[in-house]
């Protein structure tokens, strides 16, 4: 038993492939606004291949909704203290079993998400982000001033 419905949003080049093999067992919701987007589900599964900083997963993480997601990029910088939980990628059996727990135990998840939610206030919001990327650039400028030449 599955749990529940299955939804998939966005428009990237799998979406074709998802509609061919699951065909009415997943919905297939196209493109649509993040934050709403949330809402229509318990928990935000991620099984990337490959990624940086994955807004989706900052979205869910910072909207406190339970994220199933591969360890993959800079994922493991937004779990943060949650960074076991993460999945191996191209790995469907760890992807389905942590997809089984959070079925089975959805309040450890919603405790997990809690955690990580403060995990992403501490460390990603748009100040603090700006404030480091003009940092960055602000030692940038004065290293390049100090060199001779």
């Amino acid at each position: 038993d599955s749990g529940g419905d299955h939804r998939a949003a966005g428009g990237g080049g799998l979406k074709d492939d998802i509609g061919q093999r699951f065909g009415d067992r997943v919905t297939l919701l196209g493109v649509r606004p993040a934050r709403p987007t949330l809402q229509l589900g318990r928990c935000e599964v991620v099984p990337s291949l490959a990624e940086s900083l994955p807004y989706v997963i900052l979205e869910a993480a910072a909207a406190g909704r339970p994220v199933i997601a591969t360890r993959v990029g800079g994922v493991d910088e937004i779990f943060g203290p949650t960074a076991d939980r993460l999945v191996p990628a191209a790995d469907s059996a760890a992807l389905r079993s942590a997809m089984q727990g959070f079925l089975h135990d959805p309040t450890a998840a919603a405790a997990e998400a809690g955690i990580r939610l403060a995990h992403i206030r501490a460390g990603f919001s748009v100040s603090l982000m700006a404030d480091r990327i003009e940092a960055l650039y602000r030692d940038a400028l004065r290293a390049r001033r100090s060199k001779p030449g």
